[in-house]
C-alpha cells in the first residue's frame, strides 16, 4: 500500500516490473511517474484517491511501458505547458517525451479504467498504441478529454466527455474539443470510439484528422455540441454507425460555412455513414471538399503519407434527420470541381421529419428540393417515416 506522503516516482523507478501498486485513500502530489511493464496502480476509488498536480506538472503518468494498468483514480490540475502543441500534453501521456515521433517511443496496451481526469491544462489522456480507455470521466480539459497521434488500435468505451477544450489553440493549430485524434490506427486494428456520452465541449464532439485510416464511432450519444459531433477530415476508411445527435452543430449559418454539419466528411475517402438518429443540426450530414492543402499555411500536410486530399467513396445511408436545415455535398468557393467521382457519393434511404424544409446541396453549388433530389437518383427509398429517438443508452 501507498500512502499520500509516498515520492511515487522514486518508489516506481527502484521497483520490479509487473509491481501492483494500491494507493490509499487521500490526496497525492507526484507527478511524472513512469510505469515499468505491467505495473498496475489502483486508487481506493476515484472519490477518495486524488493526484493532484501543480502549475508545472505536466502529467501524472507517462512513458512507453507495456500492460500498464492505471484505475479508481482523479487526475486533477496538472497545468504544465510543455511548449507549443499543448494538444500533446495529457495527465497520463502515453509517449516518453512531448512530440514523440519516434513510433518506437509510444507506450501500448495499457488499460485505463474507472478514472476521473479534469480541470488539466491540455488533455486527461494522450494516448499511445492499442489503450484501452473504459468507464471514466474527462471533464474541463483545456484542449480535449482524449487526444493520440501516430497511434495504433484502441478502444475508448462507455466514458462520459464533457465540457473540454475552452483553451484549445485557433487557426492551423486548432485542436479542441471532447476527443482530438490525428494519423490513428489503421485498417486492420482501427481506434474504435463506442457507447460514450459526450456533450457541452468547445469544438468538435468527436475529430479524427491528417492521415487517419482505421476509425470507427459506433453508438454514442452526442448531445448539446455547438459545434459538429463527428468530423472525419483528410483521412481515410472510417465507419459513423449507430449514433444518436441530439442538437449539435448549432454554431453557425451553413450558407456561411461549409463545415457546418453534425457529421461532417472533409476531403476524405471510403466512409460508411449509417444508421445514425440526428435530432437538431444547421446541417444533418455533409461530404466536404475544398482545395488542400491551402498553401503556405498547410504545407506541413505534405509531410503525411497517404492523404488524397478528395472525397470520394462515401455511403450516407439508412440516417434519421430531424430538425435540420441542409444535407449534402459541399464544396466551398475552392473547391469546386475537385471531386474526381461524383457518383461514388451516395445518399440512399435516408428519413426526414419535414423534407420540404431542407436545402439538398450538390456539387458546385446546386440546389434541389427533396422531390429533385430522389429525381437526381439520390435518397431512393428514403421519406418521412420517422422512427421514435432511442433510449440512451442505445441497446446495441
Amino acid at each position: 500500500m501507498a500512502p499520500p506522503a509516498a515520492d511515487l516516482e522514486t518508489v516506481v523507478a527502484t521497483a520490479d516490473p509487473g509491481t501492483c501498486f494500491m494507493l490509499e485513500a487521500g490526496e497525492y502530489r507526484f507527478h511524472n511517474v513512469e510505469p515499468k511493464d505491467f505495473m498496475t496502480f489502483l486508487g481506493a476509488s476515484r472519490d477518495s484517491t486524488i493526484v493532484v498536480g501543480s502549475a508545472s506538472a505536466e502529467n501524472a503518468f507517462h512513458g512507453t511501458a507495456t500492460g500498464v494498468t492505471i484505475g479508481r483514480l482523479t487526475l486533477t490540475g496538472f497545468q504544465g505547458d510543455g511548449g507549443e502543441k499543448r494538444q500533446e500534453q495529457g495527465a497520463i501521456r502515453g509517449t516518453s517525451a512531448l512530440w514523440a515521433s519516434d513510433r518506437g517511443e509510444m507506450a501500448r496496451d495499457w488499460l485505463i479504467e474507472d478514472i476521473e481526469a479534469s480541470d488539466n491544462f491540455a488533455t486527461g489522456v494522450f494516448l499511445g498504441d492499442n489503450f484501452t480507455i473504459r468507464g471514466s470521466t474527462f471533464s474541463r480539459n483545456g484542449v480535449s478529454g482524449l487526444g493520440g497521434s501516430e497511434t495504433v488500435g484502441g478502444l475508448i468505451e462507455a466514458n462520459i466527455v464533457d465540457n473540454n477544450g475552452a483553451q484549445a489553440a485557433t487557426g492551423v493549430l486548432g485542436n479542441g474539443g471532447g476527443m482530438k485524434f490525428t494519423q490513428a490506427a489503421s485498417i486492420d486494428d482501427p481506434l474504435v470510439v463506442r457507447d460514450n456520452e459526450i456533450f457541452g465541449n468547445s469544438g468538435i464532439g468527436v475529430w479524427c484528422d491528417i492521415g487517419c485510416d482505421g476509425f470507427e464511432v459506433i453508438d454514442n450519444y452526442i448531445h448539446d455540441q455547438e459545434s459538429r459531433a463527428v468530423m472525419f477530415e483528410l483521412s481515410s476508411n472510417a465507419v459513423i454507425r449507430g449514433n444518436l445527435l441530439v442538437n449539435t452543430n448549432q454554431w453557425s449559418d451553413f450558407s456561411r460555412d461549409f463545415n457546418a454539419a453534425a457529421i461532417a466528411v472533409g476531403e476524405s475517402s471510403d466512409v460508411l455513414i449509417e444508421d445514425n438518429y440526428i435530432d437538431g443540426a444547421v446541417a444533418g450530414i455533409i461530404v466536404r471538399q475544398t482545395q488542400r492543402p491551402v498553401r503556405p499555411q498547410e504545407s506541413f500536410l505534405d509531410e503525411y503519407e497517404g492523404v488524397t486530399y478528395l472525397s470520394q467513396r462515401v455511403s450516407i445511408r439508412n440516417n434519421v434527420i430531424l430538425n435540420a436545415e441542409a444535407m449534402g455535398i459541399s464544396t466551398g468557393s475552392t473547391g469546386r470541381g475537385l471531386m474526381p467521382d461524383l457518383a461514388s457519393i451516395r445518399f440512399e434511404g435516408n428519413v426526414y421529419d419535414d423534407p420540404g424544409r431542407i436545402v439538398f446541396w450538390w456539387a458546385n453549388g446546386d440546389r434541389y428540393s427533396f422531390n429533385d433530389w430522389q429525381a437526381s437518383g439520390r435518397d431512393l427509398g428514403g421519406g418521412v417515416n420517422i422512427p421514435a429517438r432511442p433510449v440512451w443508452p442505445i441497446d446495441s
